[in-house]
């Protein structure tokens, strides 16, 4: 539609920024422009499209996009344009309420793009005000700005949220590893000494050691009770030996009876009972 200050021109399809041209559609709608394709080859003539002058020779394409694409198709280099004056705000405002009577028209999700995109870009506008540059009712205004409220309402809930929200036991930093190896498992000599598992403590033959390890490794305690107390006493006839061994060589004669009469009360095969003179 022809303004009292615009004027008719042909211009260069190549001279159309359509990256910097307002888009208000949400998609093309190809039927449109294969039909429109066929009639600019067989020459029909089509509505002219409106642009406006961005920078000098350079247009922003107002309303149009659906003939520009098919006259390209076409394999047209120009096409017969509305120039408005005002630029890109100028070419921003029409197309808000482009296709409101004629062309393709708009969708109703076209309608609320457009509603959208002119609430976001004049916040403090009126629903009236907006509802006339998009070419809509009130009514129609007023249910996409609740919309559009309720969902900023909901993109600050979810943003207070995220920033809130305890790390997941993913998330969550593990410790790291002490750089002090983990003490190696040790056992207890009957010198009261701590020893690595796997060494044979002092005052235990090789044999018993052998034989306490494997049965230890192979069963749980109480599982069998009177190895239990096998080992047990086998402990205290290694300990009373080591203790003998320090008693002054005067007195070490009278330790083997001593032994063989408490191995006697624990009925302990006397041959067990060993110490060294």
């Amino acid at each position: 539609m022809k303004t009292a200050k615009s004027k008719m021109k042909t211009i260069n399809l190549g001279d159309i920024d359509i990256a910097k041209s307002p888009k208000i559609r949400l998609c093309q709608d190809a039927e449109a422009v294969a039909d429109y394709t066929k009639a600019y080859r067989k020459k029909k003539g089509l509505p002219p499209i409106v642009v406006a002058e961005g920078a000098p020779g350079k247009f922003i394409l107002a309303d149009g996009h659906h003939r520009v694409e098919a006259a390209r198709a076409a394999g047209l280099k120009k096409i017969e344009a509305e120039v408005i004056p005002g630029g890109y705000e100028a070419a921003f405002l029409y197309a808000l309420s482009a296709n409101a009577t004629n062309g393709v028209r708009r969708t109703n999700a076209d309608k609320h793009h457009a509603i959208e995109i002119a609430y976001n870009k004049f916040p403090r506008a009126s629903s009236r005000a907006i509802a006339e540059m998009c070419a809509v009712d009130d009514g129609t205004v007023a249910k996409v700005r609740r919309l559009i409220n309720a969902q900023k309402k909901r993109d600050q809930a979810a943003e207070v949220s995220e920033a809130t929200k305890t790390p997941s036991g993913d998330a969550i930093q593990q410790p790291a590893p002490s750089a002090t190896p983990e003490p190696e498992e040790t056992v207890i000599g009957i010198d009261t000494r701590h020893y690595p598992a796997r060494r044979r403590p002092k005052g235990i033959l090789p044999e018993e050691w052998v034989a306490q390890n494997s049965s230890i490794e192979r069963r749980q305690p109480g599982e069998n009770p009177a190895a239990d107390q096998s080992l047990n006493i086998k402990d205290f006839i290694v300990l009373v030996r080591d203790a003998a061994m320090k008693v002054a060589p005067d007195d070490r004669k009278h330790v083997p009876e001593k032994l063989r009469s408490l191995a006697d009360q624990l009925e302990i095969p006397t041959s067990q009972v060993v110490v060294s003179e």
